[in-house]
């Protein structure tokens, strides 16, 4: 199911803002606010710059304050919480950015990943000597590996292998682990228990974090520690410099190529997107090392990685990525989809819906109309989309509210005798979210104006 978040098409953004008493009676205040106050501004920042060639490279934990503090506490306390829950994505770029984390902390201590294991292979198991009942051989696991250090779990796979888990906590409580027999069909001899101290990072993302507590409700009072990626981050005058060290950090990775003050920029302004905020970047390694791969592509071995090589790269990207977005334009064009971009319609308003479709990496926008009917009748306003089903549950009190403030607004001492139907025409999808419902109100307000104004007629 496609779901859409609605909101009125407009030529310039008109922002309501309250002064700071929240009296009733204050006035609320029109402030018209062009396209370019929408663009990330990085102009404070450029003293900073000034010799940007020797801003040197610094490590992207600089940025990710929450994890570093988590992961110095962990391995600072020998007694209480032995793990630690870390919300990231289940992805190798951030396992080995954790581990990094721990080997600041402690460069001597192991630091062993386990993104995909079995019982046996995490736990090691004994195995029977050939031809013999007496004696047998152990073989070690991704645990023993991680003695007097850090084993870091994957929670996908622990939760695909959640046998696993009370066996882990035990170990985590009693630092003992038994030997298990590899074969449970002969009998083996097991050696005694061994003494293990070690501490786990649990990574898995908010959805796999909240499974996972659903069966283990003690996780978060006083078994584990809790900690951060943070996926963007407000830019500051204290963190610029650190987060183009850290751009240049993942470069190095890439290739010897450089970028160029311009190049930064431009990623920094592609992040914003991502952040959905002009003044936060975006961090994610695995999205920060896509971008500055096919800016490599683009710049074809030459030494320096300049805007152009950047913005090709989120050309490139586009195009593979639009050929649905180029569809619903051409349904447009073909007459398939009704659109009136000129001239003046009462009770209309175009809205630019977003489209998340399932297996596609991008949400997009395809514009759609509103259009509200006024009829005779008991002053109920009908959402046609919630009748068929079509609408989210923000959307539906979205409606609610909207009708309330119809009301209000309007200070009636007795109902309207008018009655309005509201439809996303050629709506075949889910509906939902604030913005819908306040381009539904404007269709409202033109259709109930032209109304009164009509009725007012002698």
């Amino acid at each position: 199911m496609v779901h859409g978040s609605l909101s009125p098409t407009v030529s310039a953004c008109n922002v309501l803002y309250l002064p700071a008493s929240n009296r009733m009676n204050d006035v609320v205040f029109m402030q018209k606010v062009n396209w370019q106050n929408l663009l990330p501004d990085y102009t404070p920042f450029e003293t900073l710059d000034a010799d940007f060639a020797g801003i040197e490279t610094a490590h992207p934990l600089m940025l990710q304050t929450r994890l570093t503090d988590g992961v110095k506490r962990l391995l600072s306390t020998p007694s209480g919480a032995g793990a630690m829950l870390v919300t990231a994505p289940d992805n190798n770029s951030y396992y080995q950015l954790i581990s990094d984390a721990v080997t600041q902390q402690n460069p001597d201590i192991p630091v062993v990943l386990a993104d995909n294991f079995t019982p046996l292979t995490l736990f090691g198991a004994v195995y029977p000597e050939k031809d013999s009942v007496t004696t047998s051989h152990q073989v070690k696991g991704l645990i023993h590996k991680a003695q007097n250090g850090v084993l870091i779990v994957s929670l996908s796979s622990l939760l695909s292998q959640f046998t696993c888990w009370p066996t882990l906590k035990s170990l985590l409580l009693n630092h003992q682990l038994s030997w298990r027999n590899a074969d449970e069909r002969k009998f083996t001899p097991l050696p005694t228990p061994e003494t293990l101290q070690v501490k786990l990072i649990l990574v898995g993302d908010r959805g796999l974090i909240s499974d996972f507590e659903s069966v283990e409700p003690d996780l978060f009072s006083g078994l584990c520690l809790y900690s951060e990626f943070e996926q963007d981050m407000k830019l500051t005058e204290e963190n610029f410099l650190p987060f183009i060290g850290s751009v240049k950090w993942y470069q190095k990775q890439i290739s010897e190529s450089v970028l160029n003050q311009e190049a930064i920029y431009s990623f920094m302004r592609a992040g914003a997107r991502y952040a959905e905020d002009q003044n936060r970047v975006w961090l994610c390694p695995m999205w920060t090392k896509q971008l500055l791969a096919e800016a490599n592509y683009e710049a074809q071995g030459e030494s320096t990685i300049t805007e152009h090589h950047v913005e090709a790269a989120r050309t490139a990207r586009l195009f593979r990525e639009s050929y649905l977005p180029e569809r619903a334009v051409e349904d447009i064009f073909h007459g398939q989809v009704f659109i009136d971009t000129e001239g003046e319609q009462i009770g209309q308003v175009n809205g630019l819906t977003v489209i998340e479709m399932p297996g596609h990496p991008m949400a997009y926008g395809e514009p759609a109309r509103i259009s509200c009917v006024i009829h005779f009748g008991d002053g109920d306003i009908n959402d046609v989309e919630r009748k068929a089903e079509l609408g989210g549950n923000i959307h539906a009190k979205g409606m609610m509210i909207m009708q309330a403030f119809v009301s209000a607004a309007l200070n009636l001492d007795q109902p309207l005798p008018y009655s309005a139907s509201i439809v996303f025409e050629q709506s075949y999808c889910e509906v939902d979210g604030d913005s819908a419902s306040l381009a539904e109100l404007c269709a409202l307000v033109s259709a109930f104006r032209m109304c009164l104004s009509a009725s007012a007629l002698p």
